[in-house]
């Protein structure tokens, strides 16, 4: 499982300029001339608006890479990336309701290094954040999602400085530190392999839907983790009209796409008297095109669901509800795959 609770404070933090300031732990490379003062501005608010969307879902991996100078992208992958902002929203859900649609920092101030030039607000106090059409204090916004400063320090107003850096021409990000601070993380979200190998391949084959090849059939019960009865109730394979009716917040999927919404019942069948937690992100779905899809990912997100499952049971507590998926059209043989929050036991169970 990543560490997303490392990540949490690093959210805050970047959206109110502090990674680290002066080009972070990662050499910067050997220049390309000093950005502009209307080239670092346009970086830095690229950044924070492509921060605070991969956090909340509606930017992807591959924007955040991309506002990063190309040293820093080393040994650091869109789905490292994608999956830690999936914890983090977990951890934070109401970042997936808070839709920045753009940033001012008022005035900035610049300053000329042999790096680059380091930009930060003049005033951390005046930053502002647009949402719903009008610009709003952003400290307070942020207070309001419950992101307020923390006992480390880590405040939303903060005004450290951020690096830009010109590489081939073109201005980007050179602290590398936070990004880098994806890399080499257990990349779980880039999808589960039909049949394991190594040690645990014993050991899955013999767990009843412990491969795909063995997966449980729908309708039936299977124990996972010594803690859950999972059991698949319902499967509704073309859910759009069910998902649009429950929000109008909600986006329709594209033309060659469709949404599953899935009904999972489970009980806590532990016998250690302690409350344990279950949502769904817990759960994934994949297919014959061998992709893991993730609800926390804004590609494969349905929106806002009814009844999505989410739940705290103690042993003999069972509880009722939703995951949704959007995929592709053309997706068949679907397969509902739960992931343990530590280990990567993956269980697959039928949708057909």
């Amino acid at each position: 499982m990543k560490r997303a609770w490392l990540i949490v404070p690093i959210l805050l933090v970047t959206l109110a300029f502090a990674c680290g300031g002066g080009g972070g732990d990662k050499d910067s490379g050997s220049g390309g001339g000093t950005p502009s003062e209307s080239e670092a501005a346009k970086v830095v608010h690229d950044y924070v608006l492509a921060t605070f969307g991969v956090f909340t879902g509606s930017k992807t991996a591959s924007d955040l890479l991309n506002v990063y100078a190309p040293e820093c992208r080393e040994g650091v992958n869109e789905e490292d990336i994608a999956g830690i902002s999936a914890l983090i929203r977990l951890f934070a859900p109401e970042l997936a309701k808070a839709k920045i649609e753009d940033v001012d920092f008022g005035k900035l101030e610049y300053e000329k290094t042999d790096e680059g030039i380091l930009v930060k607000p003049a005033d951390p106090e005046k930053l502002r954040v647009k949402v719903n059409g009008k610009f709003v204090d952003a400290n307070e916004f942020f207070g309001s999602l419950g992101l307020e400063e923390s006992d480390e320090g880590t405040d939303v107003t903060s005004g450290d400085p951020l690096l830009v850096v010109k590489r081939d021409g073109k201005a980007y990000i050179g602290d590398c530190s936070e990004l880098q601070s994806f890399a080499g993380e257990d990349a779980s979200a880039s999808g589960p392999s039909s049949t394991p190998t190594g040690p645990s391949a014993t050991a899955a084959a013999n767990r009843p839907g412990g491969t795909r090849t063995t997966a449980i059939a729908l309708g039936q019960s299977v124990e996972v983790e010594k803690k859950w009865q999972l059991t698949v109730v319902a499967v509704n394979r073309d859910a759009a009209a069910v998902v649009l009716k429950e929000s109008s917040l909600n986006d329709k999927p594209a033309a060659n796409e469709r949404m599953v919404l899935i009904t999972v019942r489970v009980k806590n069948i532990a016998t250690k008297q302690d409350p344990a937690n279950v949502s769904d992100f817990n759960f994934k779905l994949t297919g014959s095109n061998n992709v893991l899809y993730s609800s926390y990912d804004a590609k494969n997100d349905c929106g806002i669901i009814p009844k999505s499952i989410d739940a705290t049971l103690f042993p003999g507590g069972q509880t009722e509800g939703n995951v949704c998926f959007k995929l592709p059209s053309s997706e068949t043989g679907l397969l509902l795959v739960y992931e343990p929050d530590l280990s990567n036991d993956l269980t697959f169970l039928k949708l057909d």
